[in-house]
């Protein structure tokens, strides 16, 4: 804001201009934080490797393909259809799971009731 804004015209421009910083101030510091949240993954991608007794031949995981969603793009059906494929796979492994741990307690004497 100039000093002729400030002075001689609408005294509600400062309310405006102040609010207009602080909004630029929060989208550095957004900035700044996904620029951190970069850098993190990275760093935890490479520690495998920075360990001082890592195996010979570890590899860094390797560094994402593409960037971190901001804001959903995915239509709510393509989102339905990715988390009910997670539910079948988490099913799936239960139900494994629960069939392996009745065949340990049969294994031992224990009835099953169904």
């Amino acid at each position: 804001m100039t000093c002729e804004q400030f002075w001689e015209q609408d005294c509600e421009l400062v309310r405006y201009y102040r609010r207009a910083a602080q909004i630029r101030q929060d989208l550095k510091n957004q900035d700044a934080w996904v620029q951190g949240a970069y850098f993190y993954e990275a760093l935890c991608d490479a520690a495998p490797v920075l360990r001082a007794f890592a195996k010979k031949g570890t590899k860094p995981t390797p560094y994402r393909k593409e960037p971190f969603e901001l804001y959903a793009k995915t239509s709510r059906p393509e989102r339905e259809k990715v988390e009910e494929k997670h539910d079948d796979r988490a099913k799936a492994y239960m139900e494994a799971f629960a069939i392996a741990t009745n065949r340990k307690f049969q294994k031992k004497g224990g009835e099953v009731s169904g």
